[in-house]
């Protein structure tokens, strides 16, 4: 083995050791990038009407947000919440394939929903296979889900609950 492939090798686990250090020492001696916030489980009520062929569908669920605690990656610390509908899944079922896969509305991130971030529209949807893994590069847009699936979302309404 010659000097230069080595070199070249050890320099890379040296630069993503430091990187690595870096980012471990700024999680624990920065601050917080939000406050821990008082409320631990915040309710979201969510409501999506839907057309599925010729059937109007209206769906009203409720997303879970619990408190998990401080986090940290990249972005420093921040707090870190568990998501969940009311029937205990993460994400709504839209329709299933033949093949049992899934074609699902993921709901927002609980940071993004207690912030009062709530999408306007709905840019696309996911497909996923019978076990809840995304299949890659199956993201559709609202053109292919109704060409695909004759699926139409007309509206979707989120409000924080009491």
């Amino acid at each position: 083995m010659s000097m230069k492939p080595a070199f070249i090798i050890a320099f890379c686990f040296a630069l993503s050791s430091c990187a690595t250090t870096a980012a471990l020492v700024g999680c624990y001696t920065s601050q917080p990038v939000e406050e821990e916030p008082e409320a631990k489980e915040v309710k979201i009520a969510f409501k999506l009407d839907y057309k599925f062929g010729s059937e109007n569908v209206t769906i009203n669920e409720t997303i879970y947000c619990n408190y998990e605690g401080l986090s940290c990656d990249g972005r420093g610390r921040y707090n870190e919440w568990s998501k969940r509908l009311s029937n205990g899944e993460q994400n709504i079922t839209l329709t299933k394939t033949e093949s049992g896969a899934r074609v699902i509305y993921r709901t927002p991130s609980c940071s993004a929903l207690i912030k009062g971030h709530f999408p306007q529209e709905i840019d696309w949807a996911e497909i996923e296979n019978e076990h809840g893994e995304q299949y890659t590069g199956l993201v559709l847009p609202p053109s292919q889900l109704e060409k695909k699936f004759g699926i139409v979302i007309s509206r979707q309404q989120y409000e924080k609950a009491p």
